[in-house]
């Protein structure tokens, strides 16, 4: 939490997740990490969601079609925001707040070891 508030990123909210119990014995003597659960501040929708459906496998030959779905962030309607969430279409989706973060973001988590963050890169129009 501290780098974030270092790096000056905004967000809705911070909440810690609790250590119940630790399994391994060689752990039991060393300091508690503490995890946090991050809110993201939800934006206007700026996103396009496009399917691309695959019905042919690398050598042309037909298959099951397989849908991929990627999700665009149109870089005018960007506000700045370096963590931002966006509603998706479908509120029945059980998750339906879709959660964005920018390289800074990433890079602050690499560089302080982050455990329990993953981030896949996705294309800026």
């Amino acid at each position: 939490m501290e780098g974030l508030d270092r790096a000056g990123i905004i967000y809705r909210a911070a909440i810690e997740i609790p250590i119940v119990s630790i399994a391994s014995p060689a752990l039991r003597e060393t300091p508690l990490p503490r995890y946090y659960a991050l809110e993201a501040v939800e934006t206007i929708p700026i996103c396009q969601v496009e399917e691309i459906v695959h019905n042919k496998n690398s050598l042309g030959e037909p298959m099951k079609p397989k849908v991929e779905k990627r999700t665009r962030i149109i870089a005018s309607g960007w506000q700045g925001s370096d963590l931002l969430a966006i509603r998706r279409s479908k509120p029945s989706e059980q998750d339906y707040l879709a959660r964005f973060a920018t390289r800074k973001i990433v890079d602050l988590a690499s560089s302080e070891g982050w455990t329990g963050f993953e981030a896949e890169p996705m294309q800026v129009m």
